[in-house]
């Protein structure tokens, strides 16, 4: 007698097994995008793939996963991801039905641009409409992109700091400046032309210090130059931060010891991935860190003149998606008089940008806002993360933000148009949707932007399918931190052997895997976090089946084995009813990290059956 179990027919001839592991101790991940480094092109030109890609899936068990092919990425959304954990996914290659296009996946922190032309001007009678999976939650943070810094040994009246190099426009900067000499009379003064003075210590007859901010707009050049009013030593350090929205300043703090404490800041509104920066200025003595504030062990930058009266300047970082923050002290080699201060840089997340007027943003309460010209606005609130439509859309009189082709919001213009400017657009910025479905803009009636992929898609070509030619760049981002992204076994289902005149000739399996087994209890099951969840993931690798199934199928033998084995022992079918029963039933009782079982009763209860009535009949024989 046998004992058949049910299979899907396989809708592909071949696949690449990928494994995403989060490394680390603790946390989870959620809503985010990977990218796998697979070259798709080459996989086009070998026909494993249309030239378009679209004859492709994902697959995580029997689940269909989003995903989007580029020319050197395949990339994924991932909806959770706990530390310590695996997912294993099959790429499926020459998988029928084929799309009709599939979504924008940049990766974690990448985002799509698209140069500014006058047929995007949106004027006041316009649509803006993105459709994909909106994250509400956190964004990526602020990145400190480059750190510049430096002392004097020789007292001059000007002095001309070297600014972080590969400034883009839109970037921030931001220097803190301590001068200082032995003696004098009069006020010091400290002046940089074209920068903003965010907060200043007291100073003095022989000192000044201060710290200052710029948004770049490309005519930095290569350093600011530092003018005093006397001839003093100086000492700075200079940040150079990229995908920012604003930030803000504490209230500078000052006192006389050797622990420099900068003050506790609490943000003003609500905010998420917030660059945390802790700095402090010294006054007239040499005053060297020992140590930073606790947690703030990035970006670290000391600069201090090495004369009896110089100044010194000591600044370090935090990612800390919080509302406030109380750094904590640094520890200095000895006792100086100092001013210390707190500056929180948020994190920028918006759907869709334009840097001279259009913006929609979003924040961590789900809160999502379209903004024209800085003036006027109009929101939606309470939004969870999910799949959404997002479309802003203005008549000439009045503009109005959609979710879901539900009306949230409406505001008169007043008059108000965005006319035309020189700042470029961006999309998916801040991790603020991991992938999108479709982008378009329209203008006066007349589509001039659409993006939704029918062909791979490269870092300078996401094509524009309305016809105006406003060709989207992809800025690709990067993998979480902890995230390990592994491809194995790639094309194991085929081999090819080159033929002549560059031909190949295709060597296909005999008995490709089979897609899956029917027999776990739901898709909710994914295997995850179960005992020897490497071997079992290597299994169903090789053997094409998901992960719940292995274990089904390895819990079924180890069962049976202990219930022949029980039989045995005993002489009875007895034993091996209740060997068997035991067995099946710790293994049924097991849960993986979602809580779901996957071993089925039912198929306990049929070799029970099946198997005992065989021993009852066989020894009745």
């Amino acid at each position: 007698m046998f004992f058949v179990l049910p299979v899907h027919a396989s809708s592909y001839d071949y696949y690449v097994p990928v494994t995403v592991t989060y490394n680390e101790t603790s946390g989870t991940l959620c809503n985010f995008s990977v990218l796998a480094a697979i070259n798709n092109s080459q996989l086009a030109d070998y026909e494993y793939l249309d030239l378009d890609g679209l004859n492709s899936s994902v697959q995580e068990g029997a689940t269909t996963r989003v995903h989007g092919v580029g020319t050197s990425y395949l990339g994924l959304f991932v909806p959770e991801l706990g530390f310590g954990q695996s997912r294993g996914y099959r790429y499926l290659l020459e998988y029928s039905p084929a799309s009709d296009d599939y979504p924008i996946i940049p990766g974690y922190g990448g985002y799509v641009t698209v140069d500014d032309d006058a047929s995007l001007e949106l004027g006041d009678t316009f649509s803006v409409n993105m459709s994909g999976f909106v994250d509400t939650t956190m964004g990526s943070y602020p990145v400190v992109e480059g750190i510049t810094g430096n002392h004097t040994e020789v007292t001059a009246s000007s002095y001309n700091a070297t600014l972080p190099s590969d400034l883009e426009v839109g970037d921030l900067l931001i220097i803190w400046v301590a001068a200082s000499y032995s003696g004098g009379s009069g006020d010091t003064t400290m002046t940089l032309d074209g920068w903003d003075l965010l907060y200043e210590p007291d100073g003095g007859a022989a000192e000044v210090h201060g710290c200052y901010s710029r948004v770049v707009d490309g005519g930095e050049g290569s350093f600011v130059t530092i003018t005093y009013n006397k001839s003093l030593w100086t000492a700075y350090v200079c940040y150079h931060i990229t995908g920012y929205s604003d930030f803000e300043v504490g209230t500078m703090v000052e006192d006389s010891d050797d622990s420099p404490d900068p003050p506790e800041l609490s943000l003003s509104s609500d905010t998420a991935s917030t660059l945390w920066i802790a700095a402090f200025h010294n006054r007239r003595d040499d005053g060297y860190v020992e140590s930073y504030p606790g947690g703030y062990d990035s970006n670290q930058r000391n600069e201090c003149s090495d004369e009896t009266y110089g100044s010194g300047v000591g600044v370090s970082t935090k990612e800390a998606n919080s509302s406030s923050e109380d750094p904590g002290t640094f520890t200095l080699d000895e006792s100086v008089d100092w001013s210390a201060n707190t500056i929180a840089v948020n994190s920028r997340k918006s759907l869709v940008s334009k840097e001279d007027g259009f913006i929609t943003s979003i924040t961590s309460d789900g809160t999502i806002t379209s903004t024209i010209n800085s003036t006027k606005s109009v929101s939606a609130t309470g939004i969870s993360s999910g799949v959404h439509t997002i479309e802003t859309f203005a008549d000439g009189t009045n503009m109005v933000i959609y979710v879901d082709d539900v009306e949230e919001d409406s505001v008169a213009l007043s008059g108000n148009s965005l006319s035309d400017g020189s700042g470029n657009w961006e999309f998916m910025v801040g991790n603020s949707m991991p992938y999108a479905d479709y982008i378009q803009i329209d203008v006066s009636g007349a589509q001039e932007l659409w993006f939704q992929p029918v062909t791979m898609y490269s870092e300078s070509n996401l094509a524009d399918r309305s016809g105006s030619g406003n060709t989207g760049e992809i800025v690709w981002g990067e993998n979480p931190s902890g995230v390990e992204v592994d491809i194995g076994g790639t094309l194991s289902a085929v081999d090819y052997v080159a033929g002549g005149e560059g031909d190949s000739t295709e060597i296909s399996e005999v008995y490709p895997p089979p897609e899956d087994f029917t027999m776990h209890e739901g898709d909710a099951a994914t295997g995850t976090g179960m005992p020897m969840e490497g071997i079992m993931t290597r299994m169903s690798d090789s053997l094409g089946w998901s992960l719940p199934v292995s274990y089904a199928v390895m819990i079924l033998i180890f069962a049976v084995a202990v219930g022949f084995g029980a039989f045995v022992a005993s002489g009875s079918p007895l034993g091996f009813t209740i060997g068997f029963g035991i067995t099946a039933g710790v293994g049924g009782s097991m849960r993986d990290a979602t809580g779901a079982t996957v071993f089925p009763w039912w198929i306990a209860f049929i070799v029970v059956v099946i198997i005992g009535m065989g021993i009852y009949v066989w020894k009745r024989g």
